[in-house]
């Protein structure tokens, strides 16, 4: 195979790879689908159901000294603390 050969083979591929590249990117059809996009009502939906409350399980060691895992979601609410779970202080004599 003579060099010019080879360079043509080369930019001929080069060619046929960028055209089927944005042929299906850009070019190629959706199928049969519709396009026509209705909006869709909002509903909103409130429940009165309490929520539950648990009991956060007790801290996990990760071992070598290092942090100590909840267990608890982070992303969930705290739990609201009543005022009969906080210890009133002793009195002094």
């Amino acid at each position: 195979m003579s060099p010019n050969d080879r360079r043509a083979l080369i930019i001929l591929g080069s060619v046929l790879g960028i055209a089927i590249v944005v042929w299906f990117l850009f070019l190629r059809g959706g199928g049969d689908e519709a396009t026509d996009v209705s909006p869709v009502p909002v509903t909103s939906v409130t429940s009165s159901v309490p929520a539950a409350t648990t009991t956060a399980p007790p801290p996990v060691s990760s071992g070598g000294g290092g942090p100590v895992l909840s267990g608890r979601d982070p992303f969930s609410p705290l739990p609201a603390i009543s005022p009969s779970a906080v210890p009133s202080p002793s009195p002094t004599l």
